[in-house]
């Protein structure tokens, strides 16, 4: 088999899809995967801020991190509204569309899209 065709992308479309039904929405997130470069760097910087910490880290740290992380691969979307007006993407929007409890549901399909190589392989 050539391994050129299954050289993996950095970015990946994902459709969203309705948390009761599983039917797929009209949104999508453009994410990087967790070999991508933005993703390394990310999670490379966290590392050592760790390794270079005296104390130990709470519970509330780590979740800041995997949060920061996952921020930082979400790099656009289309098709996502409140109350009837498109929600422009912005890093702000992502974090604060993300960590709202209400929307647990977008961000683990998110965290799962991420994690999952088959959405960057292309062959």
């Amino acid at each position: 088999m050539d391994l050129s065709s299954l050289f993996a992308s950095d970015t990946a479309e994902v459709t969203i899809k309705h948390p009761k039904t599983g039917e797929p929405l009209d949104m999508v997130v453009t994410v990087a995967g967790n070999a991508s470069e933005e993703y390394r760097k990310v999670r490379t910087e966290l590392a050592k801020r760790r390794i270079e910490s005296t104390r130990s880290i709470t519970v509330e740290e780590l979740e800041t991190s995997a949060m920061r992380l996952l921020v930082a691969c979400v790099k656009g979307w289309k098709g996502i509204q409140m109350a009837g007006v498109d929600y422009p993407y912005s890093a702000a929007n992502a974090k604060e569309l993300l960590s709202n409890p209400g929307y647990f549901w977008l961000k683990e399909q998110i965290e799962t899209a991420v994690g999952d190589v088959a959405n960057f392989i292309q062959g």
